[in-house]
């Protein structure tokens, strides 16, 4: 295999590019971060001293404001030894379990202080829970802020050289650079074999002195290149990442196992495992019983405004494909007109273009069918609403694979043999993913992932981006 230069992001290769800057660039991100984290705990901590102090007159006000300099010190030694500073290379799901535990942690050591300095009496109990749910809500929102604002000034992203076979290698790339919030910045991508890569290193050795992590596609089982690759004098990568070649989106949960003095993985589907269903189970009712004045409000509202719209019934019952491949109702606020399929047969009548779009995802982004109302209710994704019914039913969750119709099957391929194990979901990964701008097969890998990677974690994550997928109307139609 030829090895040759893939790609070059000429940004990086510029003359203007400092090298200060890129050799701290970690140094940076993580300042950006460490401030981010300082301001959401003084926020917080300042929003629950003013509500509560509205509730209690007598509140020690100064007691309580000298809290926050050891609340933003300890919060930070916590997030540092819990590898969040910059965080690069972890996901978002396993940040928000690390942030959740690194607050919960906190907190538990300010109580501990308090009884050790004897000075209980002095703190409100009340402020610290409001403080701790205030942190655990606002210091995710502030980090993808600072985020965007360091990426825009041109401070986000750790330079990462990639190297593998060239058509795997460049779609990571091409992943990496639609995504650069993840923080690994592709500046340069080589194809051919991993051996003969070690010239390139040697050619462009200005380049790599400059580079810390390297990205490596590697075929199943083929570990002996990186042990040549590793013990060259040539190789100063502080840091490898192995991607295999052959591996889908959705590996299955690995957790590394020592056997004997021999490293493995222990495999485990969560989703299918009973007892995590339960825990599922409960955590989505609960959700829904916490949420039932606000989501009563708002039915009886749409209801109404439906009615006023067009004529016609206010539901709409649709049959897909269940758990274990049977059959079951969803339920949707109805945003079509009564004689639907007759306009959409009208308006596909020789426009060859829409029809392959319609072949293909099963939707139009200009539906001649949708009512006025109907379509605000799709780009707010308000008209999912009635499927809280199916939830109840226990016919389908909050978070899980889209359900899909039985024409859709066979787009699923080997994997509907996977999806029908599941009870599909009213949002997931797909909702926040870019929904109907995604290419049907991302939509089927998205999935699987899930399936195969769920946990109570990913379930938070993707309930928190639905909300605001929702207020953005990314991707809906």
């Amino acid at each position: 295999m030829k090895t040759e230069i893939l790609f070059q992001d000429s940004s990086f290769f510029s003359d203007n590019i400092h090298v200060g800057v890129i050799k701290n660039r970690r140094r940076i991100m993580s300042a950006f971060l460490v401030f981010s984290d300082a301001i959401s705990i003084t926020l917080s901590i300042f929003s629950a001293i003013i509500i509560w102090g509205q509730v209690r007159a007598n509140l020690n006000l100064e007691v309580h404001l000298l809290i926050v300099p050891a609340v933003v010190i300890f919060f930070t030694l916590n997030n540092r030894l819990m590898m969040l500073y910059p965080g690069v290379g972890i996901g978002p799901v396993e940040e928000l379990k690390r942030l959740t535990k690194s607050t919960s942690v906190l907190f538990f050591e300010i109580i501990v202080l308090s009884i050790f300095l004897r000075r209980t009496t002095e703190f409100s109990l009340a402020v610290m829970i409001i403080s701790w749910i205030s942190i655990l809500i606002s210091v995710p929102i502030s980090r993808k802020l600072f985020r965007r604002l360091a990426l825009k000034l041109g401070f986000w992203g750790i330079p990462v050289a990639i190297i593998g076979k060239g058509k795997k290698a460049m779609l990571i790339q091409q992943r990496l650079s639609r995504n650069p919030l993840n923080g690994l910045w592709p500046v340069i991508c080589i194809g051919g074999q991993i051996k003969d890569v070690l010239q390139k290193v040697k050619e462009n050795d200005l380049l790599f002195s400059q580079l810390t992590i390297l990205i490596i596609v590697i075929d199943q089982g083929n570990f002996d290149s990186i042990h040549h690759l590793r013990i060259q004098k040539e190789f100063q990568f502080k840091q490898t990442i192995l991607i295999l070649d052959k591996a889908k989106i959705g590996p299955v949960w690995f957790t590394p196992i020592n056997v004997v003095g021999h490293f493995g993985f222990e495999v485990a589907n969560n989703l299918l495992n009973p007892s995590q269903q339960f825990n599922k189970r409960v955590l989505e009712i609960g959700l829904i019983i916490l949420s039932l004045p606000l989501l009563l409000i708002t039915l009886i509202f749409i209801s109404i405004a439906i009615r006023l719209d067009s004529p016609g019934p206010i539901f709409f019952k649709h049959k897909r494909v269940g758990i274990h491949g049977k059959d079951i109702w969803i339920w949707k606020f109805r945003t079509m007109h009564q004689n639907a399929d007759n306009l959409l047969m009208q308006y596909l009548e020789n426009k060859p273009t829409l029809q392959k779009e319609w072949d293909e995802n099963f939707k139009l982004k200009l539906d001649p069918r949708v009512t006025s109302f109907g379509k605000l209710l799709r780009t707010t994704s308000l008209d999912e609403m009635p499927q809280i019914w199916n939830v109840i039913k226990g016919e389908m969750s909050l978070i899980g694979p889209r359900p899909i119709v039985r024409d859709e099957i066979p787009l699923y391929g080997e994997y509907f043999i996977l999806y029908k194990q599941v009870i599909p979901g009213i949002t997931g990964l797909w909702q926040i993913s870019g929904r109907n701008d995604l290419p049907y097969q991302e939509r089927v890998l998205l999935d699987v992932y899930y399936i195969q990677n769920w946990s109570i974690w990913m379930d938070i994550h993707i309930l928190f981006h639905t909300l605001l997928a929702v207020i953005q109307r990314r991707g809906a139609y």
